[in-house]
């Protein structure tokens, strides 16, 4: 449209024709007239306007009207494959960016998720060691005698055996009697037993805390209190002897 309003304009010049001369003779508005120079088909309501007033304009300076619409009707076909292929351009190079665009997404989420699985995997592996590997747990032992001397041991587990003591665990109480022998038992501040028990005789008891003991003959018994044996003989007066075993808190 340009190149024919640029036609008409060079030819309306060289004629030495003014547009108040072509408005005259054609009755089209100059404003119509330097439309159609400049190739500007906005101020026309529809193209049948401007091509009818293209035919007046053309057969008026000399042209064949019908040759310059043609050409016309050619360039408008080449503008709209052009306009097709831009768009069909555009249309793959933004489907390609954004095809891009997914497999970087999708890379960078399985990258992340690689790293997330990778810490997971070493958590359970550093936490299932650290709960293979327990160390040997040790039971304090406190023992009071009769004087208030205070006695500290360890009752440690039995060799081999790998199994961690609770504090909530049950406190065991095995009485042998080397001679016969008079005691008297409180489990837990309540009196369990009390009497004599024959020499070579064995009684066991249960607490959940702690033991009290008075021991008529303290050399005439063996007292095992966890599975150790205690010294209930040092600190005893005159043999007899009392004794207080619970586990020391930690």
């Amino acid at each position: 449209m340009k190149e024919i309003g640029k036609l008409l304009k060079e030819k309306r010049r060289k004629m030495n024709i003014s547009l108040t001369d072509v408005q005259e003779v054609t009755k089209i508005q100059e404003k119509y007239i330097s439309a159609i120079e400049d190739g500007d088909m906005s101020v026309f309501f529809a193209e049948v306007y401007y091509k009818s007033f293209v035919r007046s304009y053309a057969e008026y300076l000399g042209f064949d009207p019908e040759e310059l619409l043609k050409k016309l009707d050619i360039r408008k076909r080449q503008m709209s494959v052009e306009k097709e292929h831009s768009t069909n351009a555009d249309g793959k190079l933004n489907k390609e960016t954004s095809l891009k665009s997914k497999i970087s997404a999708k890379k960078l989420l399985m990258i992340v998720f690689a790293i997330v699985t990778a810490f997971f995997v070493l958590f359970l592996y550093l936490s299932k060691n650290v709960s293979s590997v327990r160390p040997s747990v040790e039971t304090p032992l406190r023992i009071k005698t009769s004087n208030n001397r205070e006695q500290t041991g360890v009752i440690a587990p039995a060799v081999g055996e790998n199994k961690e003591i609770s504090s909530s665990a049950r406190q065991k109480l095995l009485i042998e009697a080397v001679r016969t022998v008079w005691i008297k038992i409180n489990s837990d501040d309540k009196m369990v037993f009390e009497g004599t028990i024959a020499e070579g005789g064995k009684n066991s008891w249960e607490a959940d805390k702690s033991f009290t003991l008075k021991v008529g003959y303290a050399p005439g018994v063996k007292v095992f209190f966890n599975g150790e044996q205690v010294d209930v003989v040092s600190g005893s007066v005159q043999d007899v002897n009392t004794v207080i075993l619970e586990k020391r808190r930690q």
